[in-house]
């Protein structure tokens, strides 16, 4: 529903009806819309993060990983899900300033744990 009309037109009885609960369903889980979306965010964060650790096996050679890893990025972030995940989230930025900050400091900080993918096989190449 926030994807389809944004944060601010979307209303709780909105995410009920698409939902196919009762409002009162949603607010046994979430205190309010903006903690509703803060959770999405958050999980759609993590969902594409772990898409992006499971890519490199680090099983083949530097080259044919590499390419894998650039196809299954382009192909990920060029969807059409992912493009209005990312425009919402970008569009949220202003309203939920912490949020976004969050969001940033762990992207920059999960690019660290994604090296390990690129480095194994960098590493046996070194090795060899």
């Amino acid at each position: 529903m926030f994807l389809a009309k944004g944060f601010e037109a979307a209303s709780m009885q909105d995410v009920a009806r698409a939902a196919k609960v009762s409002k009162g369903t949603l607010y046994v889980y979430f205190d309010s819309k903006e903690a509703m979306f803060e959770s999405l965010v958050l999980a759609e964060c993590s969902r594409m993060q772990q898409a992006i650790r499971e890519i490199g096996s680090g099983a083949g050679a530097i080259g044919d990983e590499l390419r894998r890893i650039a196809r299954h990025v382009i192909t990920t972030l060029m969807s059409g899900d992912v493009m209005a995940s990312m425009r919402m989230m970008i569009g949220a930025g202003e309203k939920f300033p912490d949020l976004a900050r969050y969001l940033y400091t762990r992207g920059r900080n999960a690019r660290s744990s994604r090296w390990p993918i690129i480095s194994a096989p960098a590493s046996r190449a070194a090795i060899s």
